[in-house]
């Protein structure tokens, strides 16, 4: 007989929250996953309030802060690399696997070429057909810092449009990738976060309405309007795409003060957010 297909844990967390509480839970789960006191696990989350996350090494000289006050956002350090994002009506997702696993071998671009392959099974889920992975996009010298602006290697487009933005770090024995699949809004809102001139903004603003997509701009299927029914079907294509078995689960209560505890150490704290 086959064996069964390895066990996953699922956790849809429904209830959004703080950004500085989903980066702690993600960098948390990471930790217990590592550790093998959890087995790999696919995270769903959402946002409130709205907030704006910027990359490991990404300078905050880059982004208006008074601008994202003055519209209550939350603005956090992400533990991965990449540029700013802004976080509003979407899915976001985490997956977090010992540095030992399968899906993790190969390097930093086929272990993401792998789980890319995963998210695509659940874009399908939706009824969204994404484009073939590309390797490699052609160099740019001029990026600003809208994390949207361009794909890189083996994020997920749709007729050419990027949809999926992701980033990954590698750590203390565990990998960590997250990402956003946006179900509405325009990606070039981050526009009016960032310090631009009219020019580069205007740039700009043309590159994102033109080279993004939301997923309400893809559907018109009334079924997946919902933020729970697209994470399901998300998670539900992830897992038959790459033979796992996810099982819902929640977090453990010491995985909870492990989080809290990055919140008051590293993820609401000045230091950590303004480091650059």
């Amino acid at each position: 007989m086959p064996s069964a297909a390895p066990a996953w844990r699922l956790v849809i967390d429904a209830s959004p929250r703080s950004a500085a509480a989903n980066m702690a839970i993600d960098e948390a789960m990471a930790e217990t996953v590592a550790s093998g006191s959890a087995p790999p696990t696919l995270r769903l989350y959402a946002w409130s309030p709205h907030a704006v996350s910027i990359g490991r090494f990404q300078s905050t000289a880059d982004l208006d802060s008074d601008a994202a006050g003055r519209r209550s956002l939350d603005l956090v350090r992400r533990l991965s690399g990449g540029r700013a994002l802004l976080h509003g009506d979407e899915v976001t997702y985490a997956i977090a696997l010992p540095a030992r696993h399968p899906l993790a071998q190969g390097g930093v671009l086929e272990s993401y070429r792998k789980l890319s392959e995963g998210l695509i099974h659940g874009l399908r889920r939706l009824g969204v057909e994404p484009d073939p992975l590309v390797h490699a996009h052609p160099a740019r010298r001029d990026l600003s810092a809208a994390c949207m602006e361009v794909p890189s290697a083996y994020e997920i487009t749709v007729e050419g449009r990027k949809l999926m933005g992701s980033a990954q770090c590698r750590r203390a024995g565990y990998v960590l990738q997250h990402g956003s699949l946006p179900l509405s809004g325009a990606a070039s809102s981050i526009l009016e976060l960032l310090r631009l001139d009219r020019r580069q903004r205007d740039r700009l603003h043309a590159i994102l309405e033109q080279g993004t997509v939301t997923v309400s701009q893809i559907l018109s299927d009334p079924r997946w309007s919902g933020w729970r029914e697209t994470a399901g079907a998300l998670a539900q294509g992830f897992g038959e795409g790459l033979g796992l078995s996810l099982q819902a689960g929640k977090f453990g209560p010491d995985e909870m003060e492990r989080a809290a505890e990055l919140i008051r150490r590293r993820y609401a704290h000045d230091e950590w957010t303004f480091q650059r």
